[in-house]
């Protein structure tokens, strides 16, 4: 048995790649008794070529890649970006947030909401795709003109996550399994969608990994993708809103280890419920109901408009409408909601947070 080997990645950045975003390439790394000598990747859009050899250092095109020093590195990512602007496109109304970067952390600089018109949006379908559009632009507008670059996160029936337990392996093994297990779980063709994983945790002792997977329908990403770039923006990463939750939650409060605990999401059309278990992402699953219920509820119980209707929820109403009749409707309409989340929780008897 030789001792080299070979690992090479004949595509790195397959969301990328589905989605248009121009950057992936080939991977290509040489191991001697498990340690390596020498590695590449090529991008072949950029037509660039990055290697480097151990002890020989690192070249780009041919030409030596001088690291800067650690000072000079800081600076040099400081100014690849001083933001990230968050934008969500809900079924009820568009949302952005905009973090500034300084000294290694975050603060909000800009944030903004714009409704949508009623039924523009009616769970995954876009039905008035000018009106979202329209909106998207005004808010943009409202918020900071200069925008360019976003970041945007998907779900619904177009996307499916899944934790799932397999044999430990490493590079192309490793995503051979994966993709075996996809096509194992996944409710359409492998071919038809673009997926991505996690490796959660090993366990040396018995071989096995604990593996997050995403996968998206390729059409349903090109048609969202394709929303966000008609706007005039750029969607520089595609997130998964469960995994979203669960990273700013993770993020921003101290996890009980020893408790389950369920982040719910209480959207316009899908509640969705992130399960954390051992500190550690447990699973997700979402459940066809949302603040749309109660919203038809009270346009057919009052018989108001949806303009009207969206008052009524806001509070703006109090003189016109019953208060005691609309707390009533609100409640038996939220009733089936709220059932349907404790039927999913109560096995696992975790701490809920929204």
């Amino acid at each position: 048995r030789s001792e080299y080997t070979w690992i090479i990645d004949p595509l790195d950045g397959t969301s990328n790649f589905a989605a248009g975003i121009p950057w992936f390439g080939v991977l290509i790394t040489l191991f001697k008794e498990n340690l390596p000598v020498m590695a590449g990747a090529y991008l072949p859009l950029q037509d660039d070529l990055y290697y480097a050899e151990k002890g020989k250092g690192a070249f780009k095109n041919g030409n030596p890649f001088i690291i800067p020093a650690d000072k000079e590195l800081r600076m040099f990512l400081s100014r690849k970006s001083k933001s990230t602007v968050g934008l969500d496109v809900g079924a009820n109304s568009i949302k952005l947030v905009k973090l500034d970067h300084a000294r290694g952390s975050y603060s909000v600089s800009a944030i903004g909401i714009r409704e949508l018109p009623p039924e523009a949006i009616v769970a995954d379908e876009i039905r008035d795709r000018e009106a979202v559009i329209f909106n998207i632009q005004s808010l943009i507008d409202q918020t900071d003109p200069k925008i360019k670059d976003v970041v945007v996160s998907i779900s619904g029936h177009g996307v499916i996550t899944d934790k799932f337990t397999t044999e430990k392996k490493t590079g192309p093994e490793a995503e051979q399994a994966i993709l075996f297990e996809t096509e194992q779980r996944a409710p359409f063709d492998v071919e038809d969608v673009t997926l991505d994983y996690h490796i959660i945790k090993t366990d040396d002792d018995i071989n096995k990994m604990d593996v997050l997977l995403v996968a998206a329908r390729k059409e349903y990403l090109k048609m969202y993708l394709g929303l966000i770039e008609d706007c005039g923006l750029r969607p520089v990463v595609v997130d998964d809103d469960a995994f979203a939750i669960f990273n700013a939650y993770e993020h921003n409060y101290d996890v009980d280890q020893s408790r389950v605990t369920a982040l719910v999401n209480i959207g316009h059309d899908v509640t969705n419920i992130t399960y954390m278990a051992d500190g550690l992402f447990a699973g997700t699953r979402d459940v066809s109901a949302g603040t749309r219920e109660i919203q038809t509820s009270i346009l057919r119980g009052f018989r108001l408009s949806p303009e009207l209707t969206a008052k009524a929820m806001k509070g703006d109403m109090t003189e016109s409408i019953d208060q005691d009749m609309l707390k009533a409707t609100i409640t038996s309409s939220s009733a089936l909601d709220i059932g349907t989340v404790r039927v999913i929780d109560e096995p696992s008897a975790p701490s809920a947070s929204t």
